[in-house]
């Protein structure tokens, strides 16, 4: 009996292990496509970012030229995600971005594709 309760705590343990482990890895993965869309918009490099999203917002947008002039006046200085929430195959990272002084709230909202994390969601706000 101490045997099975033994093993049954075990896989228990082995289990939550696994999943906080899964957990930790989808905050830094999709922290690290935040910061590297932000990157992207810093050097416009239009390419990467727009690689960045799902198809769905890229049909939204039309096409890498309207892309391009959404782009133009976002190339942030600096920026940093105070929370990042992961949830069932989906993030969203919310913080703040500074260019020329001037503070923006940012929101991005992404769904995972297999290893990686696709924008879905774009909020930048001026912070009056």
């Amino acid at each position: 009996m101490k045997t099975k309760v033994f093993l049954l705590v075990t896989v228990v343990a082995l289990l939550l292990s696994a999943t906080a482990c899964g957990a930790v890895s989808g905050l830094k993965t999709a922290s690290d496509t935040g910061n590297s869309f932000m990157q992207a918009l810093k050097d416009q490099d239009n390419e990467a970012s727009w690689n960045m999203l799902s198809p769905a917002v890229q049909d939204e947008i039309g096409d890498t030229a309207a892309w391009a002039d959404f782009t133009a006046p976002r190339g942030f200085e600096s920026w940093k995600f105070s929370s990042v929430n992961v949830e069932n195959g989906s993030a969203q990272l919310d913080g703040e971005a500074h260019i020329n002084g001037d503070g923006y709230d940012v929101t991005l909202v992404m769904d995972q594709s297999g290893e990686d994390w696709l924008i879905t969601g774009i909020n930048f706000t001026y912070q009056q």
